[in-house]
């Protein structure tokens, strides 16, 4: 199989490839890691796409894990030209798949900076780089967002588009999140924005 290097990382290297007639990911640990994180990826994707989450899982074999190619924006520069409506229905869509990861007990670890993990495909957030996922009984994924949204260049980027978060009142949702584990108040917050 033909393969091109797409990235390489600390821990893995990700190729692209085809295989029977699409175009798919493959990675692989990086020889020069001691880590296995690609097996944690191979372990939580097929989980997590029973959901409708992340890439499609294909295949792993050999310590090689074959997945889905998303192709799109990644969400930061998707945002800079979207309309608000779009922006707004993206941001619940994002929330909707990390709820259903916090009720299943699953932890990201990169949802309060992921500007690298969530592409958006035909206006859909698909979530990728699940190698940091981990079984837990107090999932932050939905907390780590809501910071990520409130702060800094992400911040900056939804007030460009006319988006206003007051901060305090994430953070009192975040409290009440992480209390009650109910997503309704947050959609209803995304909704008033």
């Amino acid at each position: 199989m033909d393969k091109r290097l797409l990235a390489k990382g600390k821990r893995g290297i990700a190729y692209l490839a085809e295989y029977n007639k699409e175009k798919i990911v493959i990675k692989e640990k990086n020889p020069k890691s001691e880590t296995h994180r690609i097996d944690i990826e191979a372990q939580f994707l097929p989980k997590l796409n029973k959901k409708g989450i992340g890439p499609k899982f294909i295949f792993f074999e050999n310590s090689s894990l074959g997945m889905e190619y998303v192709e799109g924006e990644l969400l930061e520069k998707h945002i800079l030209h979207a309309e608000r409506g779009e922006i707004m229905r993206i941001l619940a869509e994002i929330v909707k798949q990390l709820y259903d990861m916090d009720m299943m007990g699953i932890g990201k670890e990169e949802m309060q900076n992921p500007y690298k993990h969530i592409i958006i495909r035909n206006g859909k957030p698909v979530m990728i780089d699940f190698e940091r996922c981990h079984h837990t009984q107090k999932p932050k994924n939905i907390t780590q967002f809501l910071q990520y949204i409130s702060n800094g260049r992400m911040q900056r980027i939804l007030m460009a588009r006319g988006i206003i978060l007051e901060k305090e009142k994430l953070i009192l949702l975040s409290k009440e999140y992480k209390e009650k584990m109910e997503i309704m108040p947050v959609l209803k917050f995304l909704k008033s924005l």
